[in-house]
């Protein structure tokens, strides 16, 4: 897993693959089931229409989840 992780962040941090920032320091890491869960969430309901027109505050802190 390491040498896998190693190689993504060789990946990211070459600007002929990743026009964005990459901080090296936090690098890259597999998410955990809740954090995968909470972005398909907010994608599908992105997709569906349900913050259109709406203000939506979500605080992601590990362990906890709020909706604002």
């Amino acid at each position: 897993m390491d040498e896998l992780m190693r190689y993504v962040d060789d990946l990211m941090m070459d600007a002929d693959i990743n026009p964005f920032s990459y901080d090296t320091v936090t690098g890259s890491r597999v998410l955990s089931g809740e954090e995968e869960a909470v972005f398909d969430w907010i994608s599908v309901n992105y997709l569906l229409g349900n913050f259109a027109g709406k203000s939506v505050i979500i605080i992601i802190i590990p362990g906890v989840l709020k909706i604002i």
